[in-house]
Parts: C-alpha cells; sequence; structure tokens
C-alpha cells in the first residue's frame, strides 16, 4: 500500500483555502462598481443626449452637467468607450482647477 506524501494534505488544504476565498459573495457589501448612480440616471429620464440636468451627489450637494451615455464596459476596457443600452446618465461638469481637499 503507498502511503501518501505529508505535505500533499497541507497543500491541498492550502489550495481550496485559497480557492474559497476568491470567490464573490452574493449578499452583502458595497455595491458593484462602474456605472452611474441610479440619481444621474433618474435625472436624464425623458431627455435626449447633451441636455442639462442636475441631480442631487454622496455629500447631499447639487451636481449638474449633461445627459451622455455612460461607458459600456469596465474601466480600460475596449468597450468602455461606447455604450449600447441607451441609458443616459447625467454627467457632472467638472469644474476648472485641481481637485477639492479632502
Amino acid at each position: 500500500m503507498k502511503t501518501i506524501p505529508f505535505w500533499l494534505p497541507i497543500v491541498l488544504a492550502l489550495g481550496s483555502a485559497s480557492l474559497a476565498h476568491a470567490q464573490p459573495t452574493d449578499g452583502g457589501g458595497a455595491p458593484p462598481r462602474g456605472g452611474p448612480p441610479a440619481e444621474a440616471v433618474a435625472a436624464c429620464q425623458g431627455k435626449a443626449s447633451g441636455a442639462t440636468c442636475s441631480f442631487t451627489g454622496r455629500q447631499n450637494e447639487t451636481l449638474s452637467g449633461t445627459c451622455d451615455a455612460p461607458p459600456s464596459g469596465p474601466p480600460g476596457s475596449s468597450s468602455s468607450n461606447s455604450s449600447t443600452s441607451g441609458t443616459l446618465a447625467c454627467r457632472p461638469a467638472r469644474p476648472s482647477g485641481p481637485p477639492p481637499q479632502r
């Protein structure tokens, strides 16, 4: 009868632990990233691309901009430059100058 090498159970245990850790959870946590906030989409409901819009941001500030089609893919992907969904979202105008200090 062959014996199992002493290191084999250790390797299998470590491998299965790392695989279990890599699996996505289906509840709780932060919302998925990559899309515009629902408030930005609602601000352009029934409007044409390029129309002016405004919505309330995360810090309860009013953001003004124009309706635009958000990218369809994750940032940096080749599909992130065009939208196929047809959904418009309010894209806030960027103020000139450096970003605000937090």
